[in-house]
């Protein structure tokens, strides 16, 4: 059930810790670094799918 979180709720017990864990994930040195990280897998999947993706027309022309 999704209610309503009050700023006192998140402050209060467990809050507290998921806003730690927010300004850690929001902190732009290490949200540029995930960006670049999840743009490298990207691109290594994309070459990959290419690489595959050509092997499997190659294939099919023969």
């Amino acid at each position: 059930m999704i209610r309503e979180v009050s700023l006192q709720d998140l402050m209060s017990g467990h809050g507290a810790e998921i806003m730690k864990i927010l300004s850690l994930l929001l902190h732009p040195v290490r949200l540029s670094a995930l960006i670049v990280s999840m743009f490298e897998v990207c691109k290594i999947l994309l070459d990959h799918i290419k690489v595959s993706h050509t092997k499997f027309l190659q294939g099919k022309q023969m």
